[in-house]
């Protein structure tokens, strides 16, 4: 992947509109090259070396767009249903040229916001995390702070649920639970997904 910095690349660094990035990377080479263009663009950068790593930061802070390497999930059917189906944060796969055909066979290609073969430029993947966080409206950590379905709200960050304006106490299960219905109101949830 390449570093060097071309006027497209230094024209994110002026941005005022500076995220989180969660980066999910098996190649500790790759993601110290993706962390160096991110933070060097002005946004904060959480690292995840592993399945249950990547899982934990994107369920436990606010992430703004989520880069995650196809390698780490690949084997992970289970879970990878369960982070496509909370969807806090648009997500870019990142995937080796030769994974890129198993991934376009998947329905993988149906739940994520974009992906990207390596080799990439930095300021290939800079110009596609800017174009999914304007796709999905800016800032996804503030937007996603609270999620209301009819007289219901979640707040993601007190971890407090309303109704009609009261407080209900929920355990840490039911509340996890109401979570993930409440992001896709619309959309069944098969058991599986919800253990």
């Amino acid at each position: 992947m390449s570093s060097k910095q071309s006027s497209r690349g230094k024209r994110h660094n002026n941005r005022k509109d500076h995220s989180t990035i969660l980066v999910a990377e098996s190649d500790p080479a790759t993601a110290n090259l993706i962390r160096g263009a991110l933070e060097n663009a002005g946004d904060r950068v959480v690292l995840a070396t592993s399945w249950s790593e990547t899982i934990s930061h994107y369920r436990n802070q606010p992430i703004d767009v989520a880069v995650i390497d196809f390698a780490l999930m690949e084997k992970q059917a289970k879970t990878k249903l369960c982070i496509f189906q909370q969807r806090m944060a648009p997500i870019i796969l990142t995937t080796l040229a030769h994974q890129t055909e198993r991934l376009l066979r998947t329905s993988l290609l149906y739940d994520v916001d974009d992906y990207i073969s390596k080799p990439f430029s930095t300021d290939d993947l800079l110009m596609r995390i800017q174009r999914v966080r304007q796709r999905n409206g800016g800032n996804h950590s503030t937007a996603r702070r609270r999620a209301i379905v009819g007289d219901l709200q979640l707040d993601h960050v007190e971890r407090q649920v309303m109704i009609d304006g009261r407080q209900v106490d929920l355990t840490p299960t039911e509340y996890r639970l109401l979570k993930m219905l409440m992001q896709s109101p619309d959309k069944p949830v098969h058991k599986a997904e919800l253990v």
